[in-house]
């Protein structure tokens, strides 16, 4: 609750200061949804640019009774409900799993949390999907342990699962591999006709409903040449490791696995716990597809993993540790005390936890300066894909692609995690009336739009907009108006002004607007 209100949530900080931006994509589709227009981002077009199918489905009740402005701290709301479920979850079973000490160690080690608190207040699914991580993860460890088993249960979080995202897939599937390898059939069974069921039927109706398999997220994500892709993850993971804590965490998880299949240890069958599989799957596919342009944020699950590998009197871990001639209980509280430093340490060095009861997120300022009468029904070329879309109501095609299925099918030359797939001459020809990108103090916008493209094809600079933390005593927004000398902006781009919108302004004769020579107008 403290980081919904105070804190923010990607190092670009004035644009993820009320929820993240991705967030409100998922907004506008439950909106829409909400409204009878269908699972669309724009009223119309049939387009999968969300990978929480579940989330929004979850979302689109508060939207049809809710304002705009109440559905993040609805969604925050339903976020703190499947944290908590997520802890509760974890502490049975670490309860199960551990004497009441160690127990009630691990237990706080998952509050005392940073990360998981910035993205439980973030607005997007991702505490659903750890709680559903974990929920998967109990049930097959009560299934290897000999205990009861709940086969109808495995079976209905995996439905949930895949529904959940759209890589929702991936812990099911690597649960049904462990329990046919430790003999345990009938849970097994059960786990993979409902994912088997569940992964056709969703394949199915995205065929009949939005024409592809997959969502349009993942052409416009899981591209580029693989080798950058497995190159920006690795060095993107060792980032985490110390700016997010994680690294006490990824050596459990590793030690864990090299000590299991180290000379000597007795075979069994499977050898591997299921917390170390899962860990070693989960890393390897976040590596795969690149890592995310959200730094830690389908990592979570990595937490409660090594939370409990490095606590576990009787595991892996803890005979590596025999050497230093510890006992079980020295080492267990020195390595939870060591984890807690390290879990705490994005509190001292991260600038998403700078706290500020004054925030200011320029998306929201745009998505309402667009949200004019004299902006209605215009359409709306945009590189942020969910704020300004979800507060300014206006069409949108979207310039990176999540919304687009043209150009999120295009090839990609290069990998940057949901940023390297664009088509200038595309936006173009569709003919937008507006334009929203950052802009340089040579006036040529980001994604292969220039100065001299976008002036060509008859657009001008309406307004600049604060991008930095907050513009203090300055106004947020600053409408430039005609005759507005090229000093000026220059001036203002270098102040921090660096996001800009542009109209399209053709005159009698198709020629573009003269330059522009007046003074700037501020707007809050």
């Amino acid at each position: 609750m403290l980081h919904a209100r105070a804190g923010y949530f990607q190092d670009d900080l004035s644009g993820h200061a009320r929820g993240s931006d991705d967030a409100y994509i998922s907004y506008r589709y439950a909106h829409n949804l909400a409204r009878g227009e269908g699972l669309v981002f724009n009223p119309g077009e049939r387009v999968e640019g969300y990978s929480n199918l579940l989330y929004v489905l979850l979302l689109a009740p508060f939207c049809r009774v809710a304002s705009p402005d109440a559905v993040y701290p609805v969604s925050v709301a339903l976020n703190l409900s499947f944290a908590a479920g997520a802890w509760v979850l974890f502490s049975r079973l670490a309860a199960r799993r551990l004497d009441p000490p160690r127990a009630r160690a691990a237990s706080l080690l998952l509050g005392l949390c940073p990360v998981l608190w910035l993205w439980t207040a973030s607005g997007m699914e991702t505490p659903l999907f750890l709680l559903l991580q974990i929920a998967v993860w109990a049930l097959v460890d009560a299934e290897g342990r000999g205990e009861p088993g709940r086969p109808a249960v495995l079976g209905a979080v995996v439905v949930l699962s895949v529904l959940a995202r759209a890589d929702g897939f991936v812990v099911p599937a690597v649960a049904v591999l462990y329990l046919f390898a430790g003999g345990r059939k009938r849970a097994a069974l059960v786990a993979s006709v409902s994912l088997g069921v569940t992964l056709a039927a969703l394949v199915g109706w995205r065929l009949a409903y939005y024409g592809y398999p997959l969502p349009n997220t993942y052409y416009a994500k899981v591209s580029g040449p693989l080798g950058e892709r497995l190159l920006h993850a690795v060095r993107q993971l060792l980032g985490i490791a110390l700016h997010a804590g994680l690294l006490p965490h990824l050596i459990a998880l590793l030690l864990a696995a090299a000590v299991t299949v180290r000379p000597g240890v007795a075979v069994r069958t499977p050898r591997m716990r299921f917390e170390v599989v899962f860990g070693l799957a989960w890393l390897g596919y976040w590596i795969y597809v690149g890592g995310d342009v959200f730094a830690e944020r389908m990592l979570l699950i990595v937490f409660p993993l090594g939370i409990l590998l490095l606590l576990d009197a009787h595991a892996e871990v803890n005979s590596a540790l025999a050497p230093l001639s510890l006992t079980p209980e020295r080492t267990a509280i020195a390595v939870a005390g060591m984890t807690a430093l390290f879990q705490l340490l994005p509190l001292a060095i991260d600038t998403r936890f700078g706290y500020a009861l004054d925030r200011y997120d320029r998306w929201v300022t745009v998505g309402r300066y667009l949200a004019h009468d004299r902006y209605a029904g215009r359409l709306l070329a945009v590189d942020a894909a969910g704020k300004i879309p979800f507060y300014s109501g206006l069409p949108v095609v979207d310039m990176l692609g999540l919304n687009d299925v043209h150009i999120a099918h295009r090839p990609a030359r290069f990998f940057e995690a949901g940023h390297n797939k664009y088509d200038p001459e595309y936006v173009l020809s569709r003919r937008p009336e507006l334009i929203a990108d950052w802009i340089d103090p040579r006036l040529d916008l980001r994604f292969g739009l220039p100065r001299e493209a976008y002036e060509a094809a008859g657009y001008r600079l309406d307004a600049l907009v604060f991008t930095r933390k907050h513009p203090g005593e300055g106004p947020a927004l600053i409408e430039v108006v005609p005759g507005t000398g090229p000093g000026e902006v220059d001036l203002l781009i270098r102040r921090g002004y660096r996001y800009a919108v542009l109209s399209r302004r053709i005159e009698q004769g198709g020629a573009a607007p003269r330059p522009l020579e007046a003074p700037l107008a501020p707007r809050e």
